[in-house]
């Protein structure tokens, strides 16, 4: 057996233990969140969630865990969730805290947390195997910056999937620096799971695997008597795609055609896809989820890309790392260290996937403010992929601050080493120095929102359970679907007045047909509206209330969960005797 030096160990030491930590710090960050919440929201230990959506996911967890269909009302399945993966696991999630009676906010809170961890661990992982300089610095890097990010600290306790699509497009990065194709196409179509914007992503993945084996092939056949140029990349950074160096003299050396590799990006995408896509027309008759429909917004390409690469440059800048230059030079260098020195399939998507899924998500959805979560969430999967710019960054700091130390003096002009790394050391530690206050700012924001969705939301759908029970309601229309479906009992049947959980509203909608008809048919015993109306989506339930008398109303004076800040209020109209 081999003896290996307690030297060599240390490298891998100091990063599994840096690791280790970050990961402590991020499940005390989302626990300190919940802490927060808890001591504000009228629900107390029962706190729940900064959205309402998180709700309607919870909802369709529930019928997955108990009906094994994807139902809104129970025994009927329907096409209202945007994230399939997400509600797949949270069904798990639902029946491990149903099995232990652990509260399902607090569940779920807690695989947030280890998604996040996952998330960090896998960026570490991913520059690791980009083998730019200074690596291992670069691997602590990215994970403090995963794991001290106020915004994905608040997508972690918020319930949401932002951060389980963001995992699978590093994942897909991770998979191209391998070279393995297929499996980058597995994640790709998982992504889209998750979140059907990053369809596009896929295509690029294709893409960066057809030029990197094009250009691998290319170099051979320029040089068949020696390896080519990049030779020792591909073999040790990509050994699926590119051949190995005893190989590489030969100009048949690649083991794959260029379209080859793309078409095993591609394929698995698609199939995965499909299968979403199948679901869909098999439940509705459309291909895609009802949210689409009926949130999604058409804009010109041109106008599209430039809202979302705008929204995703001002949500990054927003960021702590940034309140001083070094957070801007950062990511500078690691951009160039990334271009020249990584594998190109994996630098080419690393740095181009964040402007081509902000370019798709300006095209398809309203962002009319960076100020809340709400719109926030949509651009959160590629942030993790910004953090790799500065990891690299951060590597070559390392990688200098090393050199030094290792260096002896030459002469009496020398600057000595430990100032040398003093320096360096300061350059990167600056950009960490806001943190804590941003940390803080985000742990309020998440507190105020989980407060007012617990108060309006929750409260008015608890309100209208115990109503039930004394006078039975058959149907119940309602404007934020998620908490009054999930507390409301089974034998009410709960309408959704805006149409993400009725694929026949959201078609009447598409059909521009009058809809007034349709909801008279359901004979909606109470109904629960937002006033004012926040006019995000078109509503048509308003017009509706001319026969029931307001009963209850619950107010927020500060709600900002969609970004301005105003009072509102959930208001419960039943009808007449």
């Amino acid at each position: 057996m081999d003896v290996v030096e307690p030297r060599s160990r240390l490298p891998a030491l100091c990063i599994a233990v840096a690791l280790a930590v970050v990961a402590f710090v991020q499940t005390a960050v989302v626990f300190e969140f919940e802490r927060a919440a808890s001591s504000l929201s009228p629900e107390g230990a029962q706190a729940g969630f900064p959205l309402d959506d998180t709700w309607i996911h919870l909802v369709y967890a529930r019928s997955l865990a108990n009906e094994l269909i994807p139902a809104y009302n129970p025994g009927e399945a329907e096409a209202g969730q945007s994230s399939l993966v997400w509600g797949l696991l949270l069904a798990v999630v639902h029946r491990v805290a149903d099995a232990f009676e652990v509260p399902i906010a607090h569940a779920v809170r807690s695989f947030g947390v280890c998604v996040w961890i996952a998330l960090a661990l896998l960026c570490a992982a991913t520059v690791l195997k980009l083998r730019v300089p200074g690596a291992a610095f670069g691997a602590i890097g990215v994970a403090a910056l995963i794991g001290l990010d106020p915004l994905l600290a608040f997508t972690a306790a918020s319930g949401m999937e932002p951060l389980l699509a963001a995992l699978f497009v590093v994942a897909c990065a991770h998979a191209l620096i391998d070279g393995h194709t297929i499996r980058a196409g597995f994640w790709c179509g998982l992504a889209i799971w998750a979140r059907p914007e990053l369809a596009p992503l896929a295509g690029l993945a294709a893409l960066c695997a057809w030029r990197y084996v094009a250009r691998f092939a290319a170099n051979i056949a320029v040089s068949p008597g020696s390896p080519p140029a990049g030779a020792s990349d591909a073999t040790d950074a990509s050994a699926s795609i590119a051949p190995s160096p005893h190989e590489a003299s030969a100009p048949s050396a690649t083991a794959r055609s260029p379209m080859q590799a793309a078409l095993e990006v591609l394929l698995p995408t698609v199939m995965l896809a499909l299968v979403w896509v199948v679901l869909c027309l098999g439940i509705t008759g459309r291909p895609l989820p009802n949210t689409w429909y009926a949130k999604a917004e058409t804009f010109g390409f041109v106008e599209g890309a430039v809202r979302g690469v705008v929204g995703l440059a001002r949500l990054w800048a927003d960021g702590p790392w940034f309140h001083s230059p070094t957070g801007w030079l950062l990511p500078a260098i690691g951009v160039a260290t990334l271009w020249f020195r990584a594998s190109r399939a994996a630098a080419l998507f690393v740095l181009l996937a964040p402007f081509l899924f902000a370019a798709a998500i300006g095209a398809t959805r309203e962002l009319p403010t960076q100020d809340a979560f709400y719109w926030q969430r949509y651009l959160v999967p590629v942030l993790p992929l910004l953090h790799l710019w500065t990891a690299a960054g951060i590597g070559v700091a390392g990688s200098l601050i090393g050199d030094v130390v290792r260096a002896k003096p030459t002469g009496p002009s020398t600057l000595p080493a430990p100032i040398v790394a003093l320096l360096l050391v300061a350059l990167v530690g600056v950009a960490f120095m806001k943190v804590g206050a941003a940390l803080e700012g985000s742990r309020d924001r998440f507190a105020r929102d989980v407060r007012d969705v617990d108060a309006l939301d929750v409260g008015a759908a608890k309100w209208l359970a115990s109503q039930h029970a004394t006078k039975t309601l058959t149907s119940v229309g309602a404007m934020d679907a998620g908490a009054v479906r999930y507390f409301m009992p089974p034998e009410c049947r709960v309408v959704d007045l805006i149409g993400l959980n009725d694929a026949e509203l959201i078609g009447r909608a598409i059909a521009e047909e009058d809809l007034g008809p349709y909801l008279q048919g359901r004979r909606m015993d109470a109904m629960l509206l937002l006033e004012p109306d926040p006019g995000s989506v078109p509503f048509v339930g308003f017009a509706q209330r001319s026969n029931m008398a307001r009963l209850h109303e619950r107010l927020a004076h500060e709600y900002g969960v969609l970004g301005q800040i105003a009072p509102k209020s959930m208001t419960v109209w039943m009808r007449r005797p």
